[in-house]
C-alpha cells in the first residue's frame, strides 16, 4: 500500500466509526421530540403572528385594489 491508500483507508475507518457513534449515541438524542419542545413552543406562539400578518397584508391589497384606476394595482400586486 502506498502512502496516498493508507491515508485513504484511515480516514475511511475513522469516517465509519464516526458515524456509528453519531447513529447510535446521538440518533436518540435527536430523534426524541423532547429535545426540540422548546423550539416548537416558539414557533407555535409564532402561528398567530404569521396569521394576523397575512390577513393584513391580504385586506390591504385588497383595499388598494379598489381605488379607480390602476393606480394601485402594482403595489396590491406586491402585497
Amino acid at each position: 500500500m502506498t502512502i496516498i491508500n493508507k491515508k485513504n483507508a484511515i480516514t475511511l475507518a475513522i469516517s465509519l466509526v464516526l458515524i456509528y457513534l453519531c447513529v447510535t449515541l446521538l440518533g436518540n438524542h435527536f430523534t426524541n421530540i423532547n429535545t426540540y419542545k422548546g423550539l416548537i413552543e416558539v414557533i407555535d406562539g409564532k402561528k398567530n403572528v404569521v396569521l394576523g400578518l397575512t390577513a393584513a397584508s391580504t385586506a390591504a391589497s385588497n383595499l388598494i385594489s379598489l381605488i379607480p384606476g390602476d393606480v394601485g394595482e402594482p403595489l396590491a400586486d406586491k402585497l
